[in-house]
């Protein structure tokens, strides 16, 4: 897929299928991020990279949201855990996530950036040294599902040219539902969401067939 099929089409999956993903495939997603920028060269960020189920059983007992586990976390064949020992240019691991995330999907791999866990405890389980922070869980897995697209707000309520509130493109129209915010994600099964981006370039028939793709294609 080109870049612009990957960046519309990627969700994050949290059923996945119970087939192990090649490690050439992880190791090529890890070097995704190795390639990611970097402030002034830096390269604070570690990865530890997991496979083992029963790890992935232990970490799925602390990864929770308020009092609601996130059993998904069990559920994927691997999961990269970031960490850095700098709260500083937190923008480039938000960075080298993102290449993960796309590269993934580029693979057919569906994933999930976690960032609600017990971060102590997560440290304790991979032994991680304690001037490390651990902040994120990336799940990876192959996807056995195909959300719906999340809804975005357009792209003239959120971008403007020149000044502020020059909307960069006119707004339609935001409709009865909200387009952000929890709420959001609650309702989006209940939206029409119809992707109508200028990344599509006229491919909507085709993002779609390679979201179908990306999920049947072992089926």
């Amino acid at each position: 897929m080109k870049i612009s099929e990957l960046i519309l089409t990627r969700r994050s999956i949290r059923k996945f299928k119970d087939e192990p993903i090649p490690l050439k495939n992880l190791i090529k997603i890890l070097e995704a991020a190795r390639w990611a920028p970097s402030a002034t060269n830096r390269q604070v960020i570690r990865y530890v990279l997991i496979t083992e189920k029963e790890i992935l059983k232990s970490i799925e007992k602390n990864v929770k949201i308020l009092f609601f586990k996130q059993s998904h976390a069990a559920q994927a064949t691997a999961m990269i855990v970031v960490c850095a020992d700098t709260n500083k240019w937190i923008e480039e691991i938000g960075a080298a996530i993102q290449n993960m995330l796309l590269m993934a999907w580029e693979l057919g791999i569906g994933s999930c950036w976690i960032g609600a866990f017990n971060r102590k405890k997560i440290k304790e389980i991979l032994g991680i040294p304690e001037k490390f922070k651990v902040f994120a869980l990336i799940l990876l897995g192959y996807p056995n599902e195909t959300p719906n697209p999340p809804p975005r707000l357009e792209l003239g309520k959120i971008a403007f040219l020149n000044r502020w509130k020059n909307p960069i493109i006119k707004p339609k129209g935001s409709g009865l539902l909200p387009k952000s915010g929890i709420i959001s994600i609650i309702t989006k099964d209940f939206q029409k969401i119809e992707i109508d981006s200028p990344l599509m370039e006229n491919n909507n028939e085709n993002i779609k067939q390679n979201m179908r793709n990306n999920v049947e294609e072992d089926e």
